[in-house]
């Protein structure tokens, strides 16, 4: 879940997350949660993952190039 682990892996996996690209992260995220077994939780993840989007996008903007955060 985002926001638990240590922030140097949770900053590098956000920095995956958004070299994939928005609409391929919200692409996919959607694709998965239209499956049967997903559907019944789509409508809180859809907008969960779009936190996840906009958190990732904060997250790396605090973290510099020496792979620390900016305080």
């Amino acid at each position: 879940m985002v926001g638990e682990g240590k922030p140097v892996l949770l900053a590098e996996c956000c920095g995956e997350l958004l070299r994939i690209g928005k609409d391929c992260y919200l692409g996919m995220a959607q694709v998965i949660l239209s499956n049967y077994e997903y559907r019944n939780i789509a409508s809180k993840a859809i907008p969960k993952s779009k936190q996840t989007w906009n958190y990732c996008v904060r997250l790396t903007e605090n973290w510099n190039s020496d792979g620390q955060f900016d305080h």
